[in-house]
């Protein structure tokens, strides 16, 4: 081997370094970006967990078609009872106007 082709392999050696230099640089620039959104993503991630979460917590304590059948069906027992009442008050009211109308035509 001649000192020619020596050089020739150093410079070969060297050109094939600068790639692999350039590559490495280029995928550790294109790297840091990613890394970066992933962790905004992450961050992300974890806020809608948490979101969610409180979410399900308020779902959780909400009250089911069954629960508001219940109360519809209560309600109307209450309308029922409540017509009752009205229907009974309303005779008492007759009846205490013709007492009054009673005791008032007796003293005049």
């Amino acid at each position: 081997m001649n000192i020619s082709s020596i050089w020739q392999a150093i410079g070969a050696i060297g050109v094939l370094l600068g790639i692999v230099n350039l590559l490495l640089t280029w995928l550790n620039a294109t790297r840091q970006p990613t890394v970066q959104k992933l962790t905004e993503l992450e961050c992300d991630v974890e806020d809608h967990g948490k979101r969610i979460a409180k979410v399900e917590n308020t779902i959780q304590h909400m009250p089911t078609l069954s629960d508001l059948h219940g109360v519809k069906l209560q309600l109307t027992e209450v309308i029922g009872s409540m017509r009752v009442v009205e229907t009974e008050l309303a005779a008492t009211a007759r009846t205490m106007r013709r007492v009054e109308d009673h005791l008032m035509n007796e003293k005049a």
